[in-house]
C-alpha cells in the first residue's frame, strides 16, 4: 500500500550525531537553590528533537534530584537559542487545557479582579473566555501564536516578548501562569521579578504539573512526567516554597483532573517560611517511586513490541517525542519493519523522523484506512483513547490497532 502523497513505507534510518550549528545545551545548577550535583534520576543520550536535521538536532535528556533543597530539574538544559531552534516543530505536541474551567475558577475565587495579565498566553484562548468589561493582556514568546491571537481576539492586547528576559510587565489585578513556569530557565528569579514589578494588591495564579501525582497520572507513559521541555519538575512543596522565597504567600491550592496543581497567591512583604524544614527524604522517595514506575512501563511496552512481527508495514500515529522515546528505549524500529507516521499537527506534516515520512491522516484514502493489511501503532499515552476512537471512525478494524498501554 502506498499513500496518495507519493510517500511509501520506509525503514528507520538513524543518522550519526553531528555537531549542530549552535550550542544546544549547557550544564546548569539547581534552579531553586543553585547547588550543583545531586542524584541522577534518568538519563537518555542522543535523543532527536522532532524532524530530521541531518543529525544535528540531538540532545541529552537528564533529570536530577537536588539533595540540598529537594528540587527535581533537567540538567543539562537548553540554551535560549538552542531551544528556539529545536522546538520549531513542537506544534501541538503539548496538549490542551480547558479555558472555560479556568475562567470560571478565577471569577469564583477572585471576584474582585477586573484586569488580567496572562504570561505564556498562547493564542489567548483563556483570556478570550472572560466577559465584557475586563482589561486583558497576553504575553507570548511565539510570534505565530501572537498573530493568531490578534486575529481571534482583537479586544485583547497581545505582546510578543522573550519571557526569559522580560522588559515590561503591565499592571493587572491578576497575573496568570498556566503550565509555563516549569519551562523557564530561572523560575525563582522570574517570580521575584514579578513580585518586584507588580503592585501590592495584585494576585498571582500559577498552575504546574506536580511530582506528587506523577505515578497516578503519568505512571505508564514512557515519555511521562519528566517532559523534555520542562526545566523544573515541581512537587507541591517545592512550588509553594519557591513562591514563598520569591515573596508570594499561597492563599488557595487546588489539585486538578489530570496532573495539574493550581495555587492562588498574594504578595507578602517578607519571605514566609512555609515549614520548619523541607522533608528531603519524602521528596526523594517520590522521585524514585516515579522512576521505578517508568522503568516498569518501559518493560511492559517492550513486551508489546516483542509480540509484533519482525517484518511488515506499520503505521504510527504520533510524530512527537513519544515516538522518539520508542526508538531509544525499545526495539520497535529493529528488524525488517517499514513505517509511515501520521499526525494531525500540520506543523509536522511533510517532515521526516529518522527517514520515516510524516503525513496528515487525509493523505490516506478510505480504502487504505480500511485495508485488512493495515497495522496501526498508537504512539501516545495521554491521547491513546481518543486516537483509538478516531481510527475506528476512519474505518480501521479495532483488531488491527496496536495499543502500547493497557
Amino acid at each position: 500500500m502506498t499513500v496518495s502523497t507519493g510517500f511509501g513505507w520506509s525503514p528507520y534510518k538513524r543518522l550519526l550525531n553531528k555537531i549542530p550549528p549552535l550550542a544546544l545545551q549547557s550544564k546548569t545548577l539547581c534552579p531553586f537553590c543553585r547547588a550543583g550535583g545531586g542524584l541522577e534520576l534518568v538519563c537518555t543520550h542522543d535523543l532527536q528533537c522532532f524532524e530530521d536535521r541531518d543529525g544535528q538536532n540531538r540532545f541529552t535528556h537528564r533529570v536530577a534530584f537536588c539533595d540540598s533543597c529537594g528540587m527535581v530539574y533537567t540538567d543539562p538544559w537548553f540554551t535560549r537559542e538552542g531551544a528556539r531552534w529545536l522546538m520549531e516543530r513542537a506544534g501541538a505536541s503539548y496538549g490542551y487545557c480547558d479555558p472555560e474551567e479556568r475562567v470560571d475558577w478565577v471569577l469564583s475565587m477572585a471576584p474582585e479582579v477586573r484586569s488580567v495579565l496572562d504570561l505564556g498566553c498562547g493564542d489567548g484562548s483563556f483570556l478570550g473566555g472572560f466577559p465584557e468589561g475586563f482589561t486583558l493582556s497576553g504575553f507570548e514568546t511565539d510570534e505565530k501564536m501572537v498573530l493568531s491571537g490578534r486575529l481571534k481576539f482583537p479586544h485583547i492586547r497581545f505582546v510578543q516578548q522573550d519571557l526569559e528576559n522580560p522588559s515590561i510587565f503591565p499592571q493587572a489585578d491578576l497575573i496568570t501562569i498556566f503550565h509555563f513556569l516549569e519551562h523557564l530557565s530561572s523560575p525563582l528569579e522570574f517570580l521575584r521579578l514579578l513580585r518586584k514589578e507588580t503592585r501590592s494588591t495584585s494576585r498571582l495564579l500559577v498552575e504546574v504539573p506536580v511530582l506528587d501525582r506523577a505515578v497516578e497520572t503519568h505512571g505508564p507513559d514512557i515519555c511521562g512526567f519528566f517532559s523534555v521541555p520542562h526545566r523544573s519538575h515541581f512537587s507541591r512543596n517545592t512550588l509553594v516554597r519557591m513562591l514563598s522565597e520569591a515573596g508570594w504567600k499561597v492563599d488557595q491550592k487546588l489539585d486538578l483532573q489530570g496532573n495539574g496543581f493550581r495555587v492562588l497567591a498574594s504578595p507578602t512583604e517578607q519571605r514566609e517560611c512555609v515549614s520548619d524544614r523541607m522533608d528531603l527524604k519524602n521528596e526523594e522517595e517520590m522521585a524514585l517511586e516515579y522512576v521505578e514506575c517508568r522503568e516498569n512501563s518501559i518493560r511492559k511496552v517492550q513486551a508489546v513490541v516483542d509480540l509484533l512481527p519482525e517484518n511488515g508495514n506499520f503505521l504510527i500515529w504520533g510524530g512527537g517525542h513519544h515516538t522518539e522515546f520508542l526508538g531509544r528505549l525499545t526495539s520497535l524500529f529493529s528488524g525488517k519493519r517499514l513505517f509511515l507516521i501520521v499526525d494531525n499537527d500540520p506543523v509536522k506534516s511533510g517532515s521526516f523522523i529518522h527517514g520515516i515520512p510524516i503525513v496528515e491522516p487525509s493523505a490516506l484514502n478510505p480504502e487504505q484506512w480500511q485495508s485488512g493489511d493495515l497495522k496501526v501503532i498508537i504512539s501516545s499515552y495521554s491521547w491513546q483513547e481518543s486516537i483509538f476512537k478516531d481510527l475506528v471512525k476512519l474505518g480501521v478494524n479495532p483488531s488491527q490497532i496496536i495499543q502500547l498501554y493497557s
